[in-house]
């Protein structure tokens, strides 16, 4: 008897033929985050979206069911009621504009190569979909009322979880950690809370977090030229051997002022800060 981890290997592997015979989509299974629980397994689409099927399957939703829903949501064959019904379930990832496809799509550039893209939520099939340009129009929304919307309904949905890095010698904090409770494409965690009239160091890690420093703590860490094109280095590492291409988010340090877009960081502008 099989157990259900490869019960639901199995479902989610009909999932993925399914589409595979219906569609000429380049359809694989992956997990959508490093961390390979059995819940992140799901069905990339052209190796850009991914779908979950774990919660389909939990609730026993027939796997042809759960293959022609996707196809209808990435042939966009969604109808103007499913679409205004889901009016206020946007949520928002943040991403790096120049590995992300952003064509016809509306976004909000928050620094150099850091963008926040918007999705919405079906959740009568617990399905989403990117909001294109014109699914955007349809609904009547800018891109500002879109990252209104989205500035609750994605805490809403996945939470946030914040974890301070300790040093194991001194016991000081070394910085937060800001992410969603389920610590996957939760780097937009930060831009959604109430902190933003505050100012920060921030470290791109992945699109799943962010490393926040406050300013002073990160002077004292990044207090020569050679320590920022250090952290840099380590970072564009980590991007080429620790993360595939879409979970990459950047390949440097931001500072964040007040009411102001994000600082790409250099000794300059740090050390004379204002």
């Amino acid at each position: 008897m099989k157990n259900k981890i490869q019960q639901f290997i199995d479902f989610a592997e009909e999932v993925a033929n399914t589409i595979n015979s219906k569609t000429d989509l380049v359809v694989k299974l992956d997990f959508n985050t490093q961390q390979k629980n059995i819940e992140n397994l799901g069905i990339v689409i052209n190796n850009m979206l991914f779908f979950s099927c774990y919660n389909a399957y939990l609730q026993n939703i027939d796997a042809k069911t759960v293959a022609e829903n996707i196809i209808n949501i990435i042939t966009s064959n969604v109808d103007e009621k499913m679409i205004q019904k889901s009016k206020e379930n946007i949520f928002c990832e943040l991403v790096n504009k120049n590995l992300f496809d952003l064509t016809d799509k509306p976004y909000t550039e928050l620094g150099s190569d850091l963008v926040l893209v918007y999705y919405v939520w079906f959740s009568d099939s617990s399905y989403s979909m990117p909001v294109t340009t014109t699914i955007a129009k349809s609904m009547g929304l800018n891109t500002k009322e879109l990252f209104q919307i989205a500035k609750y309904k994605t805490l809403e949905l996945f939470g946030k979880k914040c974890t301070n890095v300790v040093d194991e010698d001194s016991g000081s904090v070394l910085g937060t950690i800001v992410t969603n409770e389920r610590e996957s494409y939760g780097a937009a965690t930060f831009f959604l809370l109430d902190n933003q009239e505050e100012e920060y160091v921030l470290v791109p890690s992945s699109v799943h977090e962010l490393l926040i420093l406050p300013i002073e703590d990160a002077r004292k860490k990044y207090n020569s030229e050679e320590a920022i094109i250090e952290v840099n280095a380590s970072l564009s590492t980590i991007n080429t051997v620790a993360l595939t291409q879409v979970e990459v988010l950047s390949d440097h340090l931001y500072i964040k002022r007040k009411g102001k877009p994000l600082m790409d960081l250099t000794y300059s502008n740090l050390m004379n800060w204002q």
